[in-house]
């Protein structure tokens, strides 16, 4: 079957619900990406729902956030849009193979990365990137380059920019030194990090810092300025994307253009054509050319970069040439622009050229290049208009539009600005109180209470916070419901179920707005998730909202279970069950009861100033056992080690099975003579076992502990799980070691 070609037509024709799936709002060409989906779809009467999921990849295996991409659910979306460089860095291709899977029957639009078997629309940067290189070295001089990477693997899309920018330097005849690559991970930060890096070496200094994306630029710039080096006198410096933040630097940047506003449109417009059966989805590969914008962060002088551009700009129009497509729309601009200024000379009239502007500079904001577009090209069509019209009083006129036309711009970046400062505001105070909260012991009820008392803060239209069921996993329970200008409920019980796959106990079409779906989680634990409306475009401190929220929940659900602790949860297994915290198999508690339960343990041993162990346990050739007798035969293995430390410990010790055939026991208040006959206790139970012969196999076992007794300076509870489980590894590699010199003799 054709991908997404069994798909059902939508039942509601005049408005598709389309998902998209990215890592967060955080990134500067995320920004921008939002906002123009958001601008598309509304010229399509499209709903979109942005699921945010973070990295697919983090320390090689999917965080907790990535919860966000079991969501989408195709009963409910006509289309979904995958951003597989944002979602996937290291492994585009292989990673959201995974996803795409899970939705055989909608039709799927890779953006911003070629996906093999799917509708891909994609930038060729190889002419920009080399034109780049061109420039810095002919028209520059540079010979000695520094490069800023971002995640590095074979399908990172930092990696193929870092192995074009290569080839074209050794057409040059020029390399870069192996202490002059840098890696980052795309953050602003990195790029301060690199600047720092380059300012501490001993020997030469590169004369130009390349960084795969302008947020890392950005951050490069920032801190080379802090510290007194001047751009680029001092060091030139170029990105990727062209983003509007650029505008906020001293001097105009040198950087890679993405027509991002043509692509998504593109995008858009076939979604809709595919779903109303104009055209038939298929995995046509779409490319779009990138453009070197190069202005003075590189070393080039105002006058430079204008006659080049003048030079490059006035191309006839009827010459199909693709790669030079943001010059012939600068130059249909211009053109527009002298007509309208001709029009109103002759009319005396202002209304047409204020429209036209108005117009144009919601056109421009669109290509992530506001400012310098609209400096560039009014700035020269008001000095051109000037020569053309000599007489004093059609002079005064002329000004007179072109000065209101900056000021219209001045006007628009104000109240953009007024926004986002009061946006900030509000999210700061946001924080200020969920900061305060966590700094309380509150019940889960108190703390969303707290969280829904300081929403409003936030200028958001709704939030909506859903937590997993913990009987029906599948089934959501609705724990806050904000609507702005209306309610909050918070129930404190009944909670209104829903399936999950609804997102909404309503429907997500019920919600009018785009919507944000993000992860509640906290130290790899799940909670459920967030439904945030997207209004006005208002969606920067949404991962901040995300992260507070996490921590407030997470710290209640501890303080709930601290209430009860250990022991009343021990006598109760009904209870334990509904909170998930069994490991169904052996009947020992689980991971999770071992970072909710045990955490609070260990922090409670810590504050009383009583001593705790951790123990690691791991069953010996497991693997021998399952290959030799069968699966069957290594799940009662694992069962009879499960036995063994139940009858070796105390009722109230927290007994985890880690997962497979791994193990944790938690102890506190023990002295660290009754830890050794525990231990000791093992090896005896593991013998009996052994004694009766009831399999061929023979059952052992290998652990490592960590004592604590030192509250001075406590060790963090992830940490000893580290440090238990590296001892334990370390008593493996002896007994291995020793069997090998044995096997010698």
């Amino acid at each position: 079957m054709q991908k997404g070609s069994g798909k059902k037509k939508n039942t509601n024709s005049s408005r598709l619900t389309v998902g998209v799936l990215l890592d967060s709002v955080d990134s500067y060409f995320n920004h921008r990406a939002i906002i123009d989906l958001i601008d598309a779809a509304e010229e399509q009467t499209i709903h979109l729902v942005f699921y945010l999921g973070g990295i697919l990849e983090k320390n090689k295996a999917a965080g907790s956030l990535s919860f966000t991409y079991t969501l989408p659910d195709p009963e409910f979306l006509d289309a979904l849009i995958v951003f597989p460089h944002s979602i996937s860095p290291f492994s585009p291709q292989k990673a959201v193979q995974d996803i795409f899977d899970l939705f055989p029957l909608i039709p799927i639009y890779s953006f911003f990365g070629e996906i093999p078997l799917y509708y891909s629309i994609w930038v060729n940067e190889t002419p920009a990137l080399e034109s780049m290189i061109k420039h810095l070295v002919e028209d520059h001089s540079y010979t000695k380059f520094a490069l800023l990477c971002g995640p590095d693997s074979p399908e990172s899309i930092s990696h193929q920019r870092q192995t074009i920018i290569s080839d074209a330097l050794h057409k040059h005849g020029l390399t870069i030194d192996p202490s002059f690559i840098f890696s980052g991970s795309f953050s602003e930060l990195d790029g301060k990090k690199t600047a720092r890096n380059i300012l501490k070496g001993d020997g030469d200094s590169p004369e130009v810092l390349i960084c795969m994306n302008d947020q890392m630029a950005i951050g490069a710039v920032k801190e080379f300025q802090n510290t007194g080096i001047s751009i680029p006198e001092d060091i030139a410096v170029v990105g990727f994307d062209d983003v509007e933040e650029n505008s906020s630097l001293p001097c105009p940047f040198t950087t890679i253009n993405f027509p991002i506003w043509e692509m998504i449109s593109t995008v858009i417009e076939r979604i809709v054509s595919d779903a109303s059966g104009e055209t038939k989805y298929s995995n046509d590969k779409i490319e779009y050319p990138a453009q070197f914008m190069h202005r003075e962060s590189c070393g080039c002088t105002s006058f430079f970069e204008q006659k080049t551009k003048t030079e490059e700009t006035f191309i006839p129009l009827e010459q199909p040439r693709s790669s030079h497509g943001i010059l012939k729309r600068q130059a249909l601009l211009r053109r527009s622009l002298e007509e309208v200024i001709e029009d109103c000379i002759i009319t005396k009239e202002t209304v047409t050229f204020t429209e036209f502007i108005q117009q144009e500079i919601e056109n421009l904001s669109r290509s992530g290049n506001l400012t310098n577009s609209f400096i560039d090209t009014f700035s020269t069509q008001w000095t051109v208009t000037l020569l053309q019209h000599q007489d004093f009083d059609t002079q005064v006129f002329i000004n007179a539009l072109f000065v209101d036309a900056f000021r219209l711009l001045i006007q628009i970046k104000m109240k953009a600005f007024q926004r986002i400062h009061s946006n900030d505001l509000g999210s700061l105070s946001f924080y200020q109180s969920c900061n305060a909260l966590l700094s309380q012991k509150i019940s889960m009820v108190s703390a969303l209470q707290g969280i829904g008392s300081n929403i409003p803060q936030l200028g958001i239209n709704r939030c909506l916070i859903v937590f997993i069921s913990q009987e029906k996993p599948d089934m959501g329970e609705l724990r806050l419901s904000y609507k702005e200008g209306v309610f909050t409920d918070i129930p404190d019980g009944g909670f209104i179920t829903f399936p999950i796959k609804t997102l909404v106990d309503t429907g997500i079409n019920s919600i009018h707005t785009p919507l944000a779906i993000l992860t509640i989680a906290h130290n790899n634990i799940t909670y459920g998730y967030l439904v945030l409306s997207i209004t006005d475009k208002h969606f920067a401190q949404f991962s901040m909202i995300q992260e507070l929220i996490s921590q407030i929940i997470d710290s209640a659900m501890t303080n709930n279970l601290l209430s009860t602790h250990i022991q009343t949860l021990t006598k109760n297994n009904k209870d334990l069950s509904r909170l998930s915290v069994i490991d169904e198999f052996t009947g020992l508690y689980n991971r999770r009861a071992l970072y909710l339960t045990g955490r609070s343990m260990y922090q409670l041993s810590l504050d009383n100033e009583e001593t705790s162990c951790f123990i690691f346990v791991d069953m010996d050739g497991l693997k021998i056992i399952n290959d030799t007798f069968g699966h069957q035969e290594g799940d009662a293995a694992i069962l009879a080690l499960s036995n063994s430390l139940r009858k070796s410990f105390r009722e109230k010790d927290l007994i985890v099975r880690y997962g497979g055939d791994e193990f944790v026991i938690l102890m506190v208040n023990i002295q660290e003579a009754a830890l050794q006959k525990a231990l000791t206790r093992i090896t005896i139970e593991i013998d009996t076992y052994n004694e009766l012969k009831l399999h061929a196999w023979v059952l052992s076992a290998s652990w490592g502990y960590v004592f604590n007794n030192d509250f001075t300076h406590a060790k963090s509870f992830d940490l000893i799980i580290e440090e238990s489980d590296a001892k334990l590894y370390e008593v493996k590699r002896q007994k291995r070691a020793l069997k090998q010199e044995n096997a010698t003799l």
